[in-house]
């Protein structure tokens, strides 16, 4: 995948150069208006800069797209058909206006440059850009991996640590090691304990994160290592020392934020913004077989601009979790 950015005067002078840059079958994946600096920018119209991506074989994507904030769209639409339907089915399925209305603006400017395809199929297409190629723990290991699992209390980071401990070592066959550095929640250990002895993994439990060095010295043979963390409340001002701590000695290079697919757009909001210290994280929504509609997930991807991985769909271990493609959210959103 190949992304650009690209400003014009107006919105028709920038897709102009989409087109001459990366071609008809480019996606618009953002748009934005930006001043110019100094004074000059105080009395001259905003530039309008639009990042835009289109696949080319010969080029490495990447993991996920900077973050670009939206146009600023009033809520007050005046969209035309079938536009207008769109906007109100994804409201019903419940993406925020603001977002709902982005998307179809967005899909709106990639008609301008594919005039050929249908709104539904470019609509499909803007939505798939926000959402991004999902980013599973890769199965054909090279070395090491050492998995981190955060996220606040109740989302189910455990049964999400314990079904992915199942796959890789029942499915793939990797020989797995478990660390619990959650002992704040009554029972958290003894759950992972329990998964322990049933799947016949080795399990450390540590009171403190500098404990991890001797686990993970004691690991050292192991093909993946899942570390559990606890769940605490994004208030808690202790949370960022500890977990960057823990980031620090364990040196993990995979790092999962755990989200209900129930949590509301104001909570997961607060939750991205308590996790701003992590410089990278993959998202795992869980609980989304507790849920009607996949609309808070899309809001949360808009929101996080970071890489997807998994849904846990279910209680089951290993068999409730799965890799979130981007048409598992799309086609709940759009199919009618």
């Amino acid at each position: 995948m190949r992304v650009q950015r690209y400003l014009g005067r107006t919105n028709q002078e920038v897709v102009n150069k989409v087109k001459d840059g990366l071609g008809d079958d480019a996606i618009i994946i953002s748009t934005r208006k930006i001043r110019q600096k100094g004074l000059k920018g105080l009395f001259t119209k905003p530039l309008i800069e639009i990042v835009a991506a289109a696949d080319r074989s010969d080029q490495t994507s990447k993991k996920h797209i900077d973050r670009v904030e939206p146009m600023g769209i009033s809520v007050n639409r005046d969209l035309p058909a079938p536009y207008d339907n769109f906007f109100e089915r994804l409201v019903e399925k419940e993406v925020q206006k603001d977002i709902a209305l982005d998307l179809i603006r967005q899909s709106q400017l990639n008609s301008q440059l594919q005039a050929k395809r249908e709104p539904l199929t470019l609509l499909r297409a803007t939505i798939d850009s926000y959402i991004g190629r999902p980013h599973p723990i890769p199965v054909d290991l090279d070395r090491q991996i050492r998995v981190l699992f955060i996220g606040p209390t109740g989302v189910g980071k455990t049964t999400t640590l314990a079904k992915l401990a199942a796959k890789y070592s029942i499915v793939h066959g990797y020989d797995v090691g478990l660390v619990t550095a959650d002992t704040y929640r009554i029972g958290a250990a003894n759950q992972l304990e329990i998964y322990s002895n049933i799947l016949d993994i080795p399990l450390e439990i540590i009171y403190s994160p500098r404990e991890i060095i001797e686990p993970l010295e004691r690991f050292q043979d192991k093909d993946i290592i899942f570390i559990d963390t606890a769940g605490k409340s994004i208030k808690d001002e202790d949370q960022p020392e500890e977990i960057s701590t823990l980031l620090q000695l364990s040196e993990a290079n995979e790092i999962f934020l755990c989200i209900s697919a129930s949590t509301s757009y104001q909570a997961c909001n607060n939750i991205i913004k308590s996790y701003d210290f992590i410089e990278e994280y993959k998202i795992i929504y869980t609980k989304a077989d507790e849920v009607t509609s996949y609309g808070n997930i899309l809001n949360c991807c808009y929101l996080s601009r970071r890489p997807i991985s998994y849904m846990t769909t279910g209680q089951s271990v290993p068999d409730d979790i799965i890799v979130l493609e981007p048409s598992i959210i799309r086609d709940d959103l759009l199919v009618l």
